[in-house]
């Protein structure tokens, strides 16, 4: 089934279920705390489930250890030496 169709479907449903539930309350009280006893239940059991789950959820694989490089500094970085460096590449 297309996510709109499901999507319409359910909102029947539902406002099936919000009728059902007000006339429960209107004409015969107990049935109304049948009813919404039962929903929430169901929505109690629903969400503690889900919350498990989520506690449950994979962590992301542990990095390898890597060494750091060592990077040795240049001695010197004057204008001069820089400037021999172009000059003998340059050619």
């Amino acid at each position: 089934m297309s996510k709109q169709k499901s999507v319409f479907v359910t909102a029947i449903v539902a406002v099936m279920l919000g009728i059902i539930v007000f006339a429960a309350y209107k004409l015969l009280f107990p049935a109304f705390v049948v009813i919404v006893g039962a929903l929430s239940g169901v929505g109690f059991i629903a969400g503690a489930t889900a919350f498990c789950r989520w506690l449950e959820a994979e962590r992301e694989p542990e990095l390898p250890k890597l060494t750091p490089v060592v990077v040795e500094p240049v001695e010197s970085f004057d204008y001069e030496s820089i400037r021999e460096e172009v000059r003998a590449e340059d050619g």
